[in-house]
């Protein structure tokens, strides 16, 4: 992940200093259409209120405007412009959230299922021995042609073989990810 952020970082964009950019990377359709000369004064206007410098922006969604912040105001803040240069921070961010809410809904459905799990247990149980019906017992069995059975029991045997296995795919798994995306 470290390497994705530096590989995927915006050169020549600086963060601090002179020759710091204040350009942003949005498209201009986007931003307001206010020119950098119209705005007087410094950015210690009112830091939420929308003001003459920072109107909000109209949006079209569903047949109908929607005004929302316009937040060019942060532009140059110091966590705009790292988020500027490190784009992908954004999407590993998107990432914690996505695992935060995958393990609040696993530690939930672990405490929900605590007790009565028996049924819940039975019914995942009854679905995989469909499953594995489907594919050696149907008509579709000629797209199955290696059992289930068959293929743990090599793997058993075969502890160094699942061992790369699993870990070529943890250590493929995310730098795949990021070089498709």
């Amino acid at each position: 992940m470290v390497g994705s952020v530096i590989f995927n970082r915006r050169r020549n964009y600086k963060i601090i200093g002179q020759g710091a950019s204040t350009e942003s990377l949005l498209p201009k359709t986007i931003h307001d259409d206010h020119s950098p000369d119209q705005s007087s004064g410094d950015d210690d206007d009112v830091a939420f209120e929308s003001g003459p410098r920072h109107p909000k922006k109209r949006r079209d969604c569903c047949f109908t405007t929607v005004e929302t912040p316009n937040s060019s105001r942060f532009a140059n803040h110091v966590h705009s412009r790292i988020l500027q240069k490190f784009p992908f921070l954004v999407e590993m961010f998107y990432w914690a959230l996505n695992y935060v809410a995958y393990s609040s809904t696993k530690a939930f459905a672990s405490a929900l299922y605590a007790g009565g799990g028996d049924g819940v247990t039975q019914l995942a149980q009854d679905h995989g021995i469909a499953i594995l019906r489907f594919e050696h017992e149907s008509i579709f069995k000629f797209l199955f042609p290696i059992h289930e059975a068959d293929f743990q029991a090599f793997f058993l045997g075969h502890q160094t073989a699942l061992t790369c296995v699993n870990r070529l795919y943890s250590i493929v798994h995310i730098p795949g990810t990021v070089a498709y995306v």
